[in-house]
């Protein structure tokens, strides 16, 4: 079977015998027909919600026909999109291509309906032929008839999409715009460095999960490893504007609409997300037309109007990323874009190369503790990671952060009343290792597990983006060094602060999502 990653189901994988697909849904679904757990679907393929009986996990199951002889190429692009490692990106934990003669099963699972929530396609349409048209003229070439699909199994989202978002809210919330501008943003650049163009992004394929974005709906033709040179995008205004209302989404570029796929890069992504962030700074009453993003006298006059309820520098990046051109858009990762994303989010560039640095009580600046603390048993098996959350800021120089572990300090002490600062270490944006409550007395951080875990701070909030890497890194060296000097059982068990702590959302969704993927991460314990 090719080199796809194989589903863990042995001989019951989900497809193998058709008559059982019952016993793979949910069980409180058992009574209901197999598969009739539609999530979407799209001009050629549908979404299914499954259940793996290895783990007992809920997956989206996404069924899509391989046309006749494109199988090896089929493979070859899953097999990329299969080693995407994101974490605002829906993972793909496993892929598989299969035969289904019996008709009834193969039509269950393909469809020629309506595009309701998109779907990955391997074919791209010509710019002459429209999208009912075009699909219609797929199936009637008989291009299927080898009724082969490919099964992919990917991480369920239950959050709903942007889409939702924007039908039901009430008002524009400055705060959430940035958080999806930052979110989607990361991903833009991680799909640069993959030499990856998705070719479809829009609030319908951007699902939410945990407070997380998730970019979904990848398409197979978007696999690229150069960029498009944009001097031959030989096109007007009008001729798009005459294409686009017919067959495609206002939220794909120009250059897109006009030769297809194979004319898309990164900036046509990039164009993609500043639609969506021009949605996002209307209001429902009164909603921008995003049709009129292909008119720049219109794009002059609604952009005017934004500049008057919102912060103009960011209103003029966003009509930057709308250019009809790509040659008139910014480069995914330039400057530009610097000022708009919270600095923890950016790496130093030294970061790779910094040894682990430890700074002592005195350096710092404590305070003296209360009273004698308590001591604590060693080795610990338990690892608990905590963010500084709302009351410290981010900190990168060596003064600031400092400071932050006096501010730390004087709350835990005056305003919780606690003998000492509660975190046995905690972890600067300058990769520095602070000295806390150090390895041999028990912490004050976590209820009920003081005495038998190691409280790791990381400062910073981490709700709205990763901690540069330089501090991660900093932290896992920490924790090996715990291990290495006897501190550290080599079983320990890591966990999030919110994992042990009912009610936390501590240490941010972001960090969170990335201590998920350490070694030794453990289940959530019942929460207290």
């Amino acid at each position: 079977m090719e080199s796809l990653i194989t589903p863990r189901y042995n001989d019951d994988r989900i497809l193998a015998a058709p008559a059982r697909l019952v016993d793979h849904l949910p069980s409180k679904l058992h009574r209901l027909r197999p598969f009739s757990i539609l999530l979407g679907s799209g001009h050629f393929g549908k979404v299914f919600l499954v259940r793996d009986p290895t783990d007992r996990k809920q997956y989206a199951l996404k069924c899509i026909p391989i046309p006749n002889g494109r199988r090896a190429q089929v493979v070859h692009e899953v097999d990329i999109l299969l080693k995407l490692e994101h974490v605002n990106i829906v993972k793909i934990h496993g892929a598989w291509p299969d035969t289904i003669e019996d008709k009834g099963y193969y039509d269950h699972f393909v469809c020629k309906g309506d595009d309701t929530s998109s779907s990955i396609t391997t074919t791209t349409m010509s710019s002459q032929t429209s999208s009912e048209s075009f699909r219609d003229e797929i199936f009637s070439r008989n291009q299927y008839s080898n009724k082969e699909i490919m099964f992919i199994k990917m991480e369920f989202c239950e959050g709903g999409t942007l889409q939702d978002y924007l039908d039901n809210r009430s008002s524009v919330v400055m705060t959430t715009v940035q958080i999806i501008f930052t979110q989607l943003l990361t991903v833009l650049e991680y799909l640069k460095k993959s030499s990856i163009v998705h070719n479809d992004i829009r609030p319908a394929n951007v699902l939410f999960q945990d407070g997380l974005l998730k970019l979904a709906d990848f398409g197979l033709g978007a696999l690229r490893g150069d960029d498009l040179d944009g001097n031959r995008l030989d096109f007007s205004m009008e001729n798009v504007k005459g294409l686009i209302k017919t067959r495609c989404s206002p939220y794909k570029s120009p250059e897109t609409v006009f030769f297809g796929h194979t004319a898309s890069t990164n900036k046509s992504d990039l164009y993609s997300v500043g639609v969506i962030m021009f949605r996002l700074l209307c209001t429902n009453q009164d909603k921008g037309n995003v049709w009129d993003l292909f008119d720049s006298e219109k794009v002059v006059e609604l952009m005017t109007k934004l500049r008057g309820k919102w912060e103009e520098d960011f209103v003029n990046l966003v009509e930057k990323m709308v250019a009809f051109s790509p040659i008139d858009r910014p480069e995914v990762g330039s400057e530009l874009f610097a000022k708009f994303i919270p600095r923890g989010i950016q790496d130093r560039e030294d970061g790779n190369e910094m040894e682990l640095c430890f700074v002592t009580r005195s350096e710092w600046g404590a305070r003296p503790p209360k009273v004698p603390l308590d001591p604590l048993p060693l080795p610990v098996g338990m690892v608990i990671i905590i963010h500084s959350s709302r009351g410290e800021g981010y900190c990168s120089d060596d003064s600031a952060c400092e400071g932050v572990m006096r501010e730390i300090q004087d709350l835990h002490m005056d305003s919780n009343k606690w003998d000492d600062i509660g975190y046995q270490f905690v972890v600067g944006g300058n990769g520095r290792i602070y000295e806390g409550r150090g390895w041999t007395k028990a912490g004050a951080h976590t209820l009920h597990y003081n005495k038998i875990s190691l409280g790791i701070c990381l400062m910073g909030d981490f709700r709205l983006h990763l901690p540069p890497k330089i501090q991660m890194d900093a932290t896992q060296r920490l924790i090996q060094y715990g291990v290495d000097h006897g501190h550290i059982s080599e079983s320990y068990e890591l966990y999030g602060h919110r994992d042990v702590r009912k009610g936390f959302d501590s240490p941010g969704e972001y960090l969170y999502h990335e201590i998920c993927t350490w070694p030794h991460k453990a289940e959530p314990k019942v929460l207290q």
